[in-house]
């Protein structure tokens, strides 16, 4: 099978006869989605934050099922002010942010639509979003 890529979203394969087939887009850690659930009427985007990889599934257990997560916010962690101690320890936090992470399984991956990527997390386009 020979594979062209015209885009992130969409892959052309030639399978031995010739005959295209299109292939869904593969979600990556840093691309920007839009989550278009089929079944109601809500519509989540974000960046993707994690995304789990392929595991062999193995003899007597449940097969494991693929999933990623859709950052779909983040916010400043609240500062503490009921005693010093704790506020001391907010400063020298080294997570200050509260991410807010929608769970999509693999089998959801065919409603996801890509719309850009980021080099990474700490890019300044990252922090400086609405929060």
């Amino acid at each position: 099978m020979m594979t062209v890529p015209l885009d992130k979203f969409v892959r052309i394969n030639y399978n031995v006869n010739n005959v295209i087939c299109a292939t869904m887009y593969e979600p990556e850690v840093n691309d920007y989605v839009i989550w278009d659930r089929k079944n109601c009427d809500i519509i989540d985007e974000g960046w993707v934050y994690f995304k789990g990889e392929k595991l062999e599934d193995k003899k007597g257990f449940k097969p494991h099922v693929r999933y990623l997560t859709i950052e779909t916010s983040i916010r400043e962690k609240p500062v503490c002010t009921t005693s010093d101690k704790f506020r001391q320890k907010h400063n020298t936090l080294k997570h200050k942010y509260i991410h807010t992470l929608l769970l999509c399984n693999d089998s959801n991956w065919g409603e996801l639509k890509y719309v850009k990527s980021r080099q990474n997390a700490y890019s300044t386009e990252y922090f400086q979003r609405e929060i």
